[in-house]
């Protein structure tokens, strides 16, 4: 099928997780994908205090062209573009970030997730119920899906190391904004002790989800990155930095699922994971049905996979598969080629900017460095 031309950008040799295996590989961690020979020699240029990985949500390679002029400090120090997973969405793309592994490694395929272990679709950041909110009563991340950070991989091996991490105002002791959290890196990047830290940043993502690519609110966070990144490089000494997203964003138009109502009649749950990556568990029997359906409606907007296809093809990654993973896809998978996304649920608010499609804007992210 000639959809498949947009399986072009999944390349797990040139990715996310390719960077956090340069990051394995600097400090004798083993790791399970290939490195990227770009940090690698910028990482063996020297023995830095300070390595530092941050991710700006949703800070695709389009995202900042859109924002940013060529001579802006972002765009002259992007020494490569490289690709997201998939699909190209935060709860995959940052878990591996922190594990270096792909999403079918880890089984993080998605913001909603169906665990058979309770039988339930979960949004496994919160581990509340996706469509009725309720919380389900236990940490389904740290009880089905637990992970072993890079950080903690680091400081295993090297135990004169030390690993830290700094996020947004959503976990305790969180950054305020862009500015607080860059005044506490460099705060920390002075300390005396040879150190790899992590950094998480939630915009632009938030804000492209509510307002798309080009509005003016996106435009102030681009450029309030870009401002304090230069600060952080000229700030700090012995400190090597890669800064990229997990994702892009694209602009986008609802589909309201749920008001297809011969479609869902062929389900089992109901959709879940994500708007643009979306699994689908069919009733025994109705498989037939639901695929000319899907296809009735959706055809040349999303590409459908079998879940037996989706893993022969390596769509979600490669080198081993979580014990849940399999479960988790459902029976098959429709992911975004277009500029549609699936709304799931009526309470939910709609979006004007989205990810975890295929196309170029959401799978393509910078590579940006400094050292000093």
């Amino acid at each position: 099928m000639k959809e498949l031309d947009c399986l072009k950008y999944k390349d797990y040799d040139h990715s996310i997780v390719n960077l956090m295996s340069s990051i394995q590989r600097h400090y004798n961690v083993v790791a399970n994908h290939n490195s990227l020979k770009i940090v690698d020699e910028i990482l063996e240029k020297k023995d830095y205090k300070n390595v530092i990985v941050m991710v700006c949500d949703g800070m695709g390679k389009s995202i900042l062209d859109k924002h940013l002029p060529k001579d802006s400090f972002l765009q002259r120090n992007t020494i490569d573009v490289i690709s997201s997973v998939i699909p190209s969405t935060t709860a995959a793309a940052t878990t591996s970030y922190l594990t270096g592994l792909t999403p079918i490694e880890t089984g993080w395929l998605g913001w909603s997730l169906y665990l058979k272990n309770i039988d339930r679709i979960v949004d496994i950041f919160t581990s509340k119920d996706s469509y009725t909110k309720e919380y389900v009563g236990i940490d389904c991340g740290e009880e089905y899906l637990p992970i072993i950070k890079i950080g903690k991989q680091i400081t295993n091996v090297n135990p004169e190391m030390n690993y830290y991490e700094l996020w947004p105002s959503f976990k305790p002791n969180g950054c305020k904004n862009f500015k607080d959290m860059t005044k506490k890196l460099i705060k920390l990047c002075k300390q005396d002790d040879k150190k790899y830290i992590y950094v998480y940043y939630d915009l632009p993502d938030h804000d492209i989800h509510n307002y798309g690519t080009m509005d003016k609110v996106v435009h102030k966070d681009i450029k309030i990155i870009n401002k304090f990144v230069e600060k952080l490089a000229k700030k700090t000494k012995d400190t090597v930095a890669f800064i990229s997203a997990d994702h892009g964003l694209t602009d986008v138009v609802p589909i309201l699922l749920y008001t297809y109502y011969e479609l869902l009649n062929c389900l089992e749950k109901p959709p879940y994971q994500d708007g643009r990556c979306s699994s689908f568990l069919v009733k025994k029997g109705m498989e037939k049905q639901f695929v000319t359906l899907f296809n009735r409606y959706f055809e040349g907007k999303f590409v459908l996979f079998t879940k037996k296809e989706a893993l022969k093809r390596e769509i979600f990654g490669r080198n081993g598969i979580h014990p849940l993973s399999e479960s988790i896809l459902g029976d098959y998978i429709a992911i975004a080629i277009d500029k549609y996304y699936f709304a799931f649920n009526p309470t939910k608010p709609l979006f004007k900017g989205h990810h975890a499609g295929l196309t170029k804007d959401e799978m393509l992210i910078p590579l940006i460095s400094f050292n000093n």
